[in-house]
């Protein structure tokens, strides 16, 4: 029961009227273990003149373990500091089979299979501020670095983000968004339908505009 004295009264008064269509705001310790099991395929077969088929098939399978923490601190009403860590161990299998076809004879068949291991850490850190009730400013910075093994082949991987947001309130329907983002990976993996090795990756991005929910 929260007397109407108590500071946390206003607190909850105000999340609740103004920040109902925002993102959450938490408090205390989070520690995990989690197991996340992942699995995704897909099938495309193509004709070309009537003549000419290609068969392309491909299944990804993944096993995940992550065991770490994460801490909300609402500093004050207008800023909060929310952070966390966690060791993860994955495996991820990718099996692709390409075939080509031309008058119903046979001219490619393509096989591959691999797989990729890795150890690493991953680390964040948020700073929320909230300037007045229909503002909302977020600052994280998050990164993950580690040891991979793909096919016998090791090395170290990374990544960092820096990421900028502002979400201002409208309406309950309405949003006024936006972001400003940097990324840096290195020996890192894109798994669609193979695998990938980008050796080194620089990205920037940035986005503005109005969402509206019908």
């Amino acid at each position: 029961m929260i007397s109407k004295t108590d500071i946390h009264y206003f607190t909850h008064l105000n999340d609740i009227l103004f920040f109902a269509n925002n993102s959450q705001r938490l408090s205390g310790t989070e520690k995990f273990i989690r197991l996340t099991p992942g699995i995704s395929g897909g099938k495309q077969d193509q004709t070309l003149y009537d003549t000419s088929v290609n068969n392309n098939h491909y299944t990804n399978k993944s096993m995940v373990l992550t065991v770490g923490f994460n801490k909300f601190l609402p500093v004050k009403l207008t800023s909060q500091n929310n952070y966390g860590a966690f060791a993860k161990l994955a495996i991820m299998d990718n099996n692709m089979i390409l075939r080509y076809y031309h008058a119903g004879i046979l001219i490619n068949d393509i096989s591959a299979k691999a797989t990729l291991k890795q150890a690493g850490v991953n680390a964040f850190f948020q700073h929320a501020i909230y300037p007045n009730t229909r503002t909302i400013i977020n600052l994280i910075i998050s990164t993950e670095g580690g040891y991979q093994d793909f096919e016998h082949e090791t090395n170290f991987y990374g990544h960092i983000n820096l990421t900028g947001g502002m979400n201002y309130f409208i309406s309950y329907r309405t949003s006024l968004m936006g972001t400003l983002g940097a990324g840096y990976t290195k020996n890192e993996y894109n798994n669609y339908q193979s695998f990938e090795r980008i050796p080194k990756n620089l990205q920037l991005s940035a986005s503005f505009g109005v969402v509206v929910n019908m």
